[in-house]
């Protein structure tokens, strides 16, 4: 049934698109009598330089090979069905993997859940890890967003997803090693000392130079390196509609929310109450001629609203524009520090 569906072109019709960018889309299929989902991901050429690469190697078939390879390494991962070449790029299709994504689990909203705390999840996690870092898995662009969790059984249950450029290797540096896990460092550093040294030593456990490889300072010096060097992209990408963050247009103005679109209506709840004044709810923290700041009590929790006096000038040097792309900048370096959720 699925070699018919995806050879005949019929996974098509009913297909709903989940996902997409300039370079690929997701679409999720449910066949008639499969248990599981097929999900099947289109490569799409961004330019002539992909075209021109697409004449020479096809990245789906990586993909399904590097699934195939990490699957036969011992490390669970996302099924691979088949592939095909197009003009340019390309289709993957795999079996879909039950659970949700342990980014979403862990930081719904961008916020730290209560659930990431839990030695439940972490300790599954961390040997979860320690199977990648021992089978050799290099893996180019690996986040939470690449782990999908199950939590029907006792114990979480994790899988791989997105393997385009992996590849397994029988020695790893210790960069490439630590690559695997350097994105939990906003998790671990909430955590007791003792605790994110028992589960850095549980992710290291059997390597060759697991005391370097568990070493907390050179995982935060790798995690401040890697996101400064992708602020100039996502400093582009905070100004306007992109995958950060949403533009929206109402009445008051042009917005830019960041994160889980659904805090949207809290944020214009937030505003509404401060333009108001509506002294139950609206604290007033500091008025003078350049700015006034107010604390609002919202539905949904408290906001602080920043209102520009004199926000007019230079486009580049606007206070306004400043607040919002600086504290989303100190945030990208793991500093601790208040969410700004819209500008």
């Amino acid at each position: 049934l699925v070699r018919t569906s995806l050879v005949s072109g019929q996974w098509h019709r009913g297909a709903v698109l989940v996902k997409e960018n300039r370079r690929r889309r997701v679409f999720r299929c449910d066949l008639p009598g499969e248990a599981r989902p097929l999900y099947v991901k289109q490569d799409l050429p961004c330019g002539l330089f992909d075209w021109l690469k697409s004449r020479f190697r096809c990245r789906a078939r990586q993909e399904f090979d590097a699934l195939a390879a990490v699957r036969a390494a011992g490390v669970a991962a996302a099924y691979p069905l088949g592939w095909a070449a197009s003009a340019g790029g390309g289709f993957l299709a795999t079996e879909g993997v039950p659970g949700q994504d342990l980014g979403d689990l862990f930081w719904p909203g961008g916020v730290l859940s209560p659930e990431a705390h839990s030695l439940r999840f972490l300790v599954p996690l961390a040997r979860f890890l320690n199977r990648m870092v021992r089978a050799g898995v290099a893996h180019p662009d690996m986040h939470a967003g690449n782990i999908m969790v199950s939590l029907d059984q006792e114990a979480p249950r994790f899988a791989l997803l997105d393997l385009y450029g992996v590849t397994l290797h029988r020695q790893l540096s210790l960069t490439a090693k630590r690559l695997l896990f350097f994105w939990l460092v906003p998790l671990l550093e909430e955590l007791p000392q003792g605790q994110r040294e028992t589960l850095l030593e549980q992710i290291a456990e059997g390597d060759q130079s697991a005391s370097s490889l568990a070493s907390w300072p050179e995982m935060v010096r790798l995690w401040a390196r890697l996101r400064a060097a992708k602020w100039r992209g996502w400093k582009r990408r905070l100004l306007g509609q992109s995958s950060l963050c949403e533009r929206t247009v109402d009445p008051v103005g042009v917005w830019l929310v960041a994160g889980d679109p659904a805090r949207r209506q809290a944020i214009r709840q937030a505003l509404a109450l401060y333009l108001a004044r509506d002294s139950g709810r609206v604290a007033l923290l500091k008025d003078d001629h350049k700015r006034r700041v107010a604390r609002v009590q919202t539905d949904g929790g408290s906001y602080v609203v920043k209102e520009y006096r004199h926000a007019a000038g230079h486009w580049h040097w606007r206070p306004d524009r400043l607040g919002w792309l600086n504290t989303a900048r100190i945030r990208c370096l793991s500093v601790r520090i208040a969410i700004c959720p819209a500008w």
